[in-house]
């Protein structure tokens, strides 16, 4: 940034030094939680996130495998999924910084894109529920109908 883009900052009440926002999608390093104060103290809230995914297609069906990541310190049960308007309960327990490859989604590949949010829910081990934010990628196929290609992490993780 040369002088007058920071003299601009300046006069817009703007940092003068400000680090250039990533196109990158997030994605949490290990053992990422973060804590938040409540009425008893510090609760920490874990991180658990879809690392990456499959999409298997099978005529007008998609089956969609998720790497699901438990990157907090703690264990988690990874309980449900909402995806494409309908959910999927998981039930599954994680270690901590522990990955597994789970099955969240068998339907009809969709006419358009619309649904581009996916929430992971999950609880800790005191039973506190949590919830991530994912967006969703989606590419085209020849006759119509699209496929996931990704998703993406959006954080902070959200205490329900």
């Amino acid at each position: 940034m040369g002088f007058f883009g920071g003299l601009g900052r300046f006069l817009q009440g703007k940092p003068i030094f400000q680090t250039p926002e990533s196109s990158e999608p997030l994605q949490p390093s290990e053992n990422t939680e973060n804590t938040q104060m409540t009425a008893n103290g510090p609760k920490i809230v874990p991180t658990v996130f879809i690392e990456r995914s499959d999409c298997h297609n099978n005529g007008q069906n998609m089956r969609i495998e998720a790497h699901i990541k438990n990157s907090s310190t703690q264990e988690v049960e990874v309980v449900r999924v909402n995806l494409m308007g309908t959910h999927r309960d998981i039930n599954t327990r994680l270690k901590p910084g522990e990955s597994r490859e789970l099955f969240v989604y068998d339907g009809s590949r969709p006419k358009d894109y619309n649904y581009k949010d996916a929430y992971l829910q999950f609880k800790d081990e005191s039973g506190d529920y949590f919830e991530s934010h994912h967006t969703v990628e989606f590419r085209s196929n020849s006759d119509g109908t699209y496929y996931i290609s990704a998703f993406n992490f959006v954080g902070p993780v959200k205490d329900i």
